[in-house]
């Protein structure tokens, strides 16, 4: 759809393990910015923020080449 509307790349958020893997399968795809679950446990007044990311250990700004 974003290649038929003329856009060069789609932009990506990808919070989980399982959907990162999906989308790198699909090359043509840059690492933009990376941010580790772990840096955000508690937000800046030290309130738990993130505790538990379960498996998931980074999210990523992808960029999906059309």
């Amino acid at each position: 759809m974003a290649r038929k509307a003329g856009c060069g790349y789609t932009y990506i958020l990808a919070s989980s393990l399982y959907s990162q893997k999906i989308f790198h399968k699909l090359g043509n795809l840059k690492v933009l910015h990376e941010v580790k679950y772990e840096d955000y446990k508690y937000d800046k007044k030290g309130r738990p923020f993130l505790i538990d990311p379960q498996e998931h250990k980074v999210i990523q700004l992808l960029a999906l080449k059309h």
